[in-house]
């Protein structure tokens, strides 16, 4: 197996630095090196965390900025998840149940589906709660457990034993980053075995994320990206994510 050039990789490092995503060609042109190379190379930076790899190049890995409290998401990208939100609602069917989880894009969601009939919504988060709780045509089901201030969710122990119960038609929820090469990820919190628990209720799993999300890197993998059938997202995202979650066979629908 050929030896990778540690000096070039120094470079190559140096090079990568406030971009968002490279090519191939870009680094042969750069580097005068084959394609061959040039791939190695970044096979490499992506082993260490520094890249994503993609079809024909990579993305700039990220660490993710620490989860502030809902309540201040909640002025963020507001626009963005108020388009997500309803275009997330739109598919849910009547008939069908469907697991709401915390966040704020989820909330978007819940607005979305006041006045709708014949549905019924698993949830532990209280924000999704308060959303719907006078929707008398609105089947509510509320997961109990532990309290978390921050996140306005419940979690823990019972609410896992409860989910075990639980067969959803859709899984909608949201995450702190999605990454090509670890999935959907959270930090590492003490709700994180009930955020993996709730994805198991659900026969299709729809994530709804803003473009802030994509090429980050958090603590914990929640879910595999190969789980998901459809994310739900803004036109901001970059077309070379969209491309690369598409060539995996997710659905990709923009918000807008």
């Amino acid at each position: 197996m050929a030896r990778v050039n540690t000096g070039r990789l120094e470079q190559l490092q140096k090079y990568l630095v406030g971009r968002r995503m490279v090519t191939l060609e870009e680094i042969h042109a750069e580097f005068n090196v084959s394609i061959a190379t040039a791939r190695r190379d970044l096979d490499c930076l992506a082993q260490n965390g520094v890249v994503e790899r993609i079809r024909g190049g990579a993305f700039i890995a990220a660490q993710a900025s620490p989860q502030l409290p809902v309540f201040v998401r909640r002025q963020e990208q507001i626009q963005e998840k108020a388009l997500i939100g309803l275009s997330a609602a739109s598919l849910v069917a009547e008939g069908e149940a469907v697991f709401l989880g915390g966040g704020t894009t989820v909330l978007e969601v819940a607005k979305n589906l006041i006045g709708r009939k014949n549905i019924t919504v698993v949830t532990n988060s209280i924000l999704v709660i308060n959303a719907l709780a006078d929707q008398m045509d609105v089947r509510l089901v509320i997961v109990g457990g532990i309290f978390r201030p921050e996140e306005q969710t419940v979690y823990g122990h019972f609410s896992e034993r409860m989910l075990e119960e639980i067969n959803a038609d859709k899984v909608i929820f949201g995450a702190q980053s999605i990454n090509l090469n670890y999935g959907v990820m959270n930090d590492l919190t003490n709700d994180v075995s009930t955020d993996q628990a709730f994805i198991q209720t659900g026969r299709v799993l729809i994530l709804v994320a803003d473009h802030t999300k994509f090429n980050r890197l958090s603590t914990v993998s929640i879910c595999s990206l190969e789980r998901l059938q459809t994310i739900v997202t803004d036109r901001s995202t970059s077309p070379e994510m969209v491309k690369s979650l598409r060539e995996r066979g997710i659905e990709v629908i923009i918000a807008s």
